[in-house]
């Protein structure tokens, strides 16, 4: 429900902007290659909700709404907002809001890092900024965890664990607490 807070720019009607926003979040994120399913969704959104005139208007929606939520988060002045932060931002944001578990996997360089730090950094529920957007979302608590050939399961379970703990302590409304597993790879070489 809060989410409305960023539409105030979108072309499309709510109802079509939420559902563009639910697809790109499930399904074109995933995809290396996003131009026909593009192509499948403009045909798809038939009245009552808004007609997508081409691929360029799903294009266009999902990045104005990465960027609003880019703009919203606390990053330095001599940071480039590139695409591949903006939609890092952009899945973190919304996945840690829902709680629903994401694998971010990239290239060295491609913002995983950077946009970790800045979510962690600007979503501080009520007490961010007066003028920000993201008071009206949840504060959050992030717990990471450097995997090695070292790692082993017992570790990670008790970091889900403590971030558990954590969570029952909070009101679910106002708070999440969640785990990042970083360079999760290396884990997979541990005895």
């Amino acid at each position: 429900k809060n989410i409305y807070v960023f539409m105030s720019d979108c072309v499309l009607d709510r109802i079509t902007t939420s559902l563009l926003l639910s697809l790109s979040v499930c399904y074109r994120a995933r995809l290396k290659f996003r131009r026909s399913y593009d192509k499948e969704l403009v045909d798809a959104f038939k009245p009552p909700l808004s007609t997508l005139t081409d691929e360029n208007t799903i294009v266009n929606e999902i990045e104005k709404f990465q960027s609003v939520i880019a703009d919203s988060m606390k990053i330095g002045e001599h940071i480039a907002k590139n695409s591949s932060l903006k939609e890092n931002i952009f899945m973190m944001f919304v996945c840690i809001e829902l709680r629903i578990p994401l694998f971010i996997i990239g290239k060295p360089g491609s913002s995983k890092s950077l946009a970790k730090a800045i979510i962690n950094h600007s979503m501080e529920g009520d007490g961010a900024r007066l003028d920000s957007k993201l008071k009206h979302f949840k504060r959050l608590d992030m717990l990471s965890y450097q995997c090695s050939q070292l790692s082993t399961s017992e570790g990670i379970l008790n970091l889900f664990k403590t971030c558990k703990l954590i969570q029952s302590k909070e009101d679910p409304e106002k708070f999440v607490s969640c785990v990042v597993l970083e360079e999760i790879g290396l884990a997979e070489d541990s005895p």
